[in-house]
């Protein structure tokens, strides 16, 4: 006795290639459920809305890259990893500095005199950018791309132990700028 096949009139549909039309009617209709997403993650709604736009004006710059079959699923996949790298950017950048926070917030001299628990750091890119290039480039290779030592070495062009060198002499450069910016402390 033969078992018939399960078979299908229609095909199954083709992976579909987003053009730009694609991916703003993508906008218009998923932008409500990826700000969703984000908010589990980023918690902060004008966050949020940044991640939203980045998201779609990232995806408009790599249309016709990637086949899509299941389109709220992909979305949220892009979303998720895009949260993520947001967070983890922005984790590593508060390691940093986290020890420098956590000693001068303890520090309060006389509150006429001097209150350092009132003043805030700088933006971080602000005090990147306050670094020697060679410090800089190697920080941010090290801690916000998350490359190693070896990475960085290839990239910039010069050996490991002169990498290490560099990102520790940057770390500190960029302690002793935060520092001099709650306190002229040295």
């Amino acid at each position: 006795m033969r078992i018939p096949s399960a078979r299908t009139d229609s095909p199954s549909p083709e992976p579909e290639i987003p053009d730009a039309a694609t991916v703003e009617s993508w906008f218009l209709r998923y932008s409500h459920t990826i700000f969703l997403v984000c908010r589990k993650y980023l918690k902060d709604e004008e966050e949020c809305r940044d991640a939203v736009m980045d998201i779609f004006h990232k995806l408009l710059a790599e249309a016709g890259k990637h086949r899509v079959s299941n389109v709220p699923a992909w979305l949220h996949a892009v979303t998720k990893n895009h949260c993520l790298m947001r967070l983890r950017k922005t984790s590593r950048l508060k390691m940093i500095f986290r020890p420098l926070l956590e000693k001068d917030a303890a520090v309060v001299e006389n509150a006429d005199f001097l209150n350092l628990t009132g003043r805030k750091l700088p933006d971080c890119e602000t005090l990147l950018a306050g670094l020697v290039p060679e410090q800089r480039s190697c920080v941010e290779l090290f801690y916000l791309k998350r490359k190693s030592y070896r990475e960085i070495a290839a990239l910039v062009g010069v050996p490991e132990r002169q990498v290490k060198s560099r990102i520790q002499n940057g770390r500190r450069n960029l302690k002793i700028a935060a520092a001099r910016h709650l306190g002229g402390e040295k």
